[in-house]
């Protein structure tokens, strides 16, 4: 959850200089970018903070981080993806565990975005 954040193509290559040929990396990310009205409409119903939480306003504090297709880019250029799954985030965001079944069975009938997602890599044997 810190690779929206870094310097991607050092991070990654470090983690791969780290990793023997075919070792694995297990990553969980934030896809901000995947944020949309009805994500927007969750959160009005259960943030009880005064965050602005609507597309706008997301976009505005999340705009300069790292998309999902840029962390996925970097890291393929150093791993072989094993499996992709999408994930709830929300939920965690809040705090609210009890909601995290809600949120991914939402995004299981495409009724939310997945702002999460889970990454399984295999170090390539080139590097």
């Amino acid at each position: 959850m810190s690779l929206h954040h870094a310097e991607l193509e050092n991070v990654v290559a470090t983690f791969a200089n780290h990793l023997r040929p075919r070792g694995s990396l297990f990553m969980y990310e934030f896809s901000w970018d995947a944020y949309d009205g009805r994500a927007a409409a969750w959160l009005a119903k259960d943030d009880q903070s005064a965050a602005d939480n609507s597309v706008l306003g997301w976009w505005r504090e999340h705009r300069e981080l790292h998309t999902s297709a840029a962390i996925k880019k970097a890291l393929y250029t150093h791993f072989e993806p094993v499996l992709e799954i999408r994930r709830p985030y929300l939920a965690r965001m809040l705090g609210r565990h009890d909601l995290e079944a809600t949120e991914h069975a939402l995004i299981d009938t495409q009724l939310l975005p997945a702002l999460g997602f889970w990454i399984i890599a295999m170090r390539a044997k080139t590097q």
